[in-house]
């Protein structure tokens, strides 16, 4: 089974009454984005503010995508674990957007397990982690509430988390082996 990391940009934070406006994605060494088509009707000030919107005109429709290439993403997450900052969020508007959930049933929370192995029993926030971990030479991708970005960020640290914690595991056998 592998991996994808997932990043959602919404026009609220409740998936019954907001929309997905925007998805990054990372499969590997592939990634996209997809501008989903929109009507923004019940959207909150505060979120499109957050994932700045207006700023990058995202209202444009000549930037959405067909519908089909959006569903074309639902066949890429088949079977796939889902995993980004938060992918509880994600997969409730995914869900949503598709009508069924195609990713395997098991969610990767990145940045719970990237705050776990720095000792922290509450999640970081992103910019926290971020902070954190370019501090220890990990090259990341800054997080700042666009989809791609947000994603790439979340592959970054999985991995950043992952080479932290085979280093304290071997650090531990050493400790081990002098006593």
């Amino acid at each position: 089974m592998s991996i994808i990391y997932i990043d959602v940009e919404t026009t609220g934070l409740a998936p019954e009454r907001h929309e997905v406006i925007e998805i990054g994605w990372v499969d590997g060494d592939r990634s996209g984005r997809y501008i989903v088509p929109h009507i923004g009707i019940t959207a909150d000030p505060e979120a499109l503010r957050i994932n700045k919107y207006n700023e990058r005109g995202l209202w444009d429709r000549s930037l959405w995508d067909e519908p089909d290439r959006i569903a074309d993403l639902a066949n890429r997450l088949e079977g796939k674990t889902l995993a980004g900052c938060n992918p509880r969020f994600d997969a409730a508007f995914l869900s949503r957007l598709f009508g069924w959930e195609p990713w395997h049933y098991r969610l990767l929370d990145v940045q719970s397990y990237a705050s776990a192995v720095l000792g922290e029993l509450v999640p970081l926030s992103a910019s926290d982690l971020y902070a954190e971990y370019s501090g220890r030479g990990h090259a990341l991708t800054e997080p700042d509430h666009t989809a791609l970005s947000d994603a790439l960020f979340a592959q970054g640290l999985h991995r950043a988390a992952v080479i932290e914690m085979t280093n304290y595991r071997r650090l531990g056998k050493v400790l081990r082996s002098i006593g």
